[in-house]
């Protein structure tokens, strides 16, 4: 089986890049659809103040996530019966910290999907850069 090239790959993946630093959605019409569109995207470093904003957690900060992440894939093992048998059995107390255990999860892997995706798309748009570099011109392929 033959590896794609780098070009083809970019090329595949460059109408999934979306890089609003919102993390609002990306129209279909303004998503970048070539190799040489994703190779135009401008970037410079992040200031000092966002790089600390979006640091990556410590693994011991990650533990709680982890327990979250192991309960809500337990739920997913269970049926709607026993769902609702668990939340009975629960006190208030233990329903609120379950609650906001999920909550706070949600948020810090959204921080860190957005985190993701913009140095996918960095990584992404030089990776396009390359290529587009190496790639000869139309006119001398033909």
């Amino acid at each position: 089986m033959r590896k794609p090239s780098r070009r083809g790959f970019l090329a595949a993946v460059a109408p999934a890049i979306a890089l609003p630093a919102s993390g609002a959605p990306v129209e279909p019409a303004n998503r970048i659809q070539t190799v040489e569109e994703l190779a135009e995207i401008d970037f410079a470093p992040l200031s000092a103040d966002h790089l600390e904003a979006c640091r990556p957690p410590e693994l011991n900060d990650l533990r709680p996530h982890l327990v979250s992440l192991r309960a809500a894939w337990r739920m997913l093992s269970r049926s709607k019966p026993q769902l609702i048998e668990c939340v009975h059995v629960l006190g208030e107390e233990d329903f609120d910290a379950t609650a906001n255990s999920f909550a706070a999860t949600i948020a810090e892997l959204d921080r860190l999907l957005a985190l993701m995706r913009q140095a996918e798309a960095r990584f992404f748009s030089a990776a396009a850069v390359a290529a587009v570099d190496a790639s000869p011109p139309l006119a001398a392929t033909e």
